[in-house]
């Protein structure tokens, strides 16, 4: 036998591992902590497929499983992580885990009781799932030391900052055309002056520059929370990234979140201030737009008047439901099917959508995970809470996968 025939039998006389043995070996190894994490953060924040078909309504399956393959695998990953028990869970994220659950079996209860038509499963299978992203993102990040995880974010954050940078690109490229098709075919959308902010915030990515603009605040949320590893000009370029979603909601978010950080003494009292103004001047304009009559909002600004009708709808649905509604809400994603639009502002998402007990469960969620940093609270939940009062739903894995990451940086730390 030659000497290259026994090399060959030596190499298959040896013992193989399993493929799962050997996936369960890899994913348990402390030095591949870093990997999933990037993963997960990556396929929360980028996805895989253009996210919004504009011009073809008669979604077919397959289209919406390509249009959601990112989530898809998202989610796969994540229970593939707490499956396979490779994570140290600590008390707050196993709490968090049963909370996610318990969030879920609300939802189906409240899908099953609404009178929605057509109801939206969907929104509500995802919405725990997407919660889970959370849990598992803090269990990953906590296994790094500080130093480590510092290092490893912040080249997370180029590679996030160059896909939101051809965002950008793309949706002032394809927006306008998208918009004039739109409008040649439905006829019913607002041209001239009152256009000329739309035609640019219907982002390829993602189904509204809205969205965009809520991603790019989780992400400068994590800059500034990193802010030792990340260089000055990538928070400008990130924050000029928010500008250009002309997202408003979004872009006062930003400078309040910024505020935030260069007044971090005095960050109380401006949450507070905040806590004090917002509910007033909602309360107020709400007024004006009830007394005003639709019409005057809608010849101004026809997506700022949308949230109004869309709390005025609430106030009435609320007003005629039982009990059991009022507890568990309609089920996430239905206010479409109720309303007839669907529920961009977070107090109708709480109010309605997830009920009394699922806003106190989704609230203890997000407690459980941030309860030991300050960063968390102030330079991500409360940015996303004010820029919630326009475009916010519960399919913003983004968020759940920050807050997991940010939850992880203890106040000493």
């Amino acid at each position: 036998m030659s000497a290259a025939s026994r090399a060959i039998n030596a190499v298959l006389a040896k013992p193989r591992r399993h493929p799962v043995g050997f996936a369960v070996d890899a994913l348990s190894h402390p030095l591949d902590a870093k990997a999933m994490l990037a993963a997960i953060i990556f396929l929360s924040f980028v996805p895989l497929t253009l996210g919004f078909d504009y011009l073809n309504l008669q979604h077919n399956v397959a289209q919406r499983i390509a249009q959601s393959s990112t989530q898809i695998l998202l989610i796969g990953l994540s229970l593939l992580v707490l499956a396979i028990g490779c994570m140290k869970f600590s008390w707050e994220t196993g709490c968090a885990v049963l909370v996610s659950f318990c969030i879920g079996a609300l939802q189906l209860l409240a899908v099953a009781y609404n009178q929605a038509d057509p109801k939206n499963y969907v929104m509500p299978l995802a919405f725990p799932f997407f919660l889970l992203v959370g849990s598992v993102a803090y269990a990953l990040a906590i296994r790094l030391d500080s130093r480590t995880r510092a290092e490893y974010v912040a080249k997370i954050v180029d590679g996030l900052l160059a896909f939101f940078c051809l965002e950008c690109v793309s949706r002032y490229a394809f927006s306008p055309f998208v918009r004039a098709a739109l409008y040649t075919a439905y006829n019913d959308l607002p041209s001239g002056a009152v256009d000329w902010i739309y035609r640019y915030k219907m982002s390829v990515f993602f189904s509204d520059s809205n969205y965009a603009g809520l991603a790019l605040l989780c992400l400068t949320a994590i800059m500034l929370s990193f802010r030792e590893r990340v260089r000055t000009r990538k928070v400008v370029l990130a924050y000029a990234l928010i500008l250009a979603t002309l997202s408003r909601a979004a872009i006062f978010a930003a400078a309040c979140q910024f505020l935030i950080y260069k007044l971090w003494r005095l960050r109380r009292f401006i949450i507070a201030a905040l806590v004090m103004v917002c509910p007033i001047a909602i309360f107020a304009l709400l007024r004006i737009y009830v007394s005003a009559g639709p019409e005057s909002f809608q010849q101004i600004d026809p997506s700022f008047a949308s949230k109004f009708l869309i709390l005025q709808g609430m106030a009435g649905l609320l007003s005629n439901a039982d009990f059991l509604q009022r507890l568990v809400g309609i089920g996430s994603g239905n206010t479409q099917g109720v309303l007839g639009i669907a529920a961009h502002d977070v107090i109708a998402v709480l109010a309605l959508e997830l009920g009394l007990l699922g806003s106190v469960l989704t609230a203890a969620y997000m407690w459980l995970l941030s309860k030991r940093s300050s960063r968390a609270v102030y330079l991500l939940i409360v940015p996303v809470l004010i820029a919630g009062f326009a475009a916010i739903d519960t399919s913003i894995p983004y968020f759940y996968a920050a807050l997991g990451l940010l939850g992880a940086m203890k106040d000493q730390q």
